[in-house]
């Protein structure tokens, strides 16, 4: 019977680890500011996928922040809400 050998991580596994967390909420943020090629359009699709959301609502005034309060990003957009009056 083999003895099975575990390899312990060091801090440097950990920082690309951290580093590659980074890099793909840096994209996300880019995506969704304002400098983005997206349209509001082409914004909602993507988000409305990201969450599985049933809507055909178009979103508008994206925005993306970046590590706040402990959250890595956060999504922000501007909404119309229609209500009926009976």
């Amino acid at each position: 019977m083999e003895k099975e050998i575990k390899i312990k991580q060091t801090i440097f596994d950990y920082l690309a680890v951290a580093d590659g967390e980074r890099i793909h909420s840096q994209m996300i943020k880019w995506m969704f500011s304002l400098d983005s090629p997206l349209d509001d359009i082409q914004k909602s699709k993507i988000l409305k996928a990201l969450f599985k959301l049933n809507s055909d609502t178009t979103y508008s005034g994206f925005n993306a922040i970046t590590e706040l309060d402990f959250i890595d990003i956060v999504i922000t957009i501007n909404m119309l809400l229609k209500f009926n009056m009976i």
